[in-house]
């Protein structure tokens, strides 16, 4: 299910792209600069924006920032400590969407063979 939640994002985020040209190019350089390597790893960056993902309770946000930390072979450890962070900020609701990242971490390592 993770895997088809992310090509339904990403079928839409096309159309979004179409309607809102200029919006979406740039909305993806701000992502790429954001994402890019400087003081701080890309790697460590996936971890932020998942935490972030977290508090904000983006189910679509936290299946885009897993996949990205599977494809970075980030730990499992790693994310669920992230996540760790985004609980005490958040308590609870941060606990019940890091239930969620367990979730859909093993559904998407099964779904994508890893």
């Amino acid at each position: 299910m993770p895997v088809d939640t992310l090509k339904k994002l990403e079928e839409n985020q096309k159309k979004i792209a179409g309607m809102l040209p200029d919006l979406m190019a740039n909305f993806k350089k701000v992502h790429d600069a954001a994402l890019a390597e400087g003081a701080l790893t890309s790697r460590e960056k996936v971890l932020i924006g998942l935490g972030i993902a977290v508090s904000k309770q983006c189910s679509y946000c936290i299946s885009k920032y897993l996949k990205s930390a599977i494809d970075m072979n980030i730990e499992l450890q790693e994310i669920i400590e992230a996540c760790g962070v985004a609980i005490l900020m958040n308590g609870g609701p941060g606990a019940a969407y890091t239930s969620f990242v367990l979730d859909t971490y093993a559904e998407l390592k099964k779904e994508i063979g890893r």
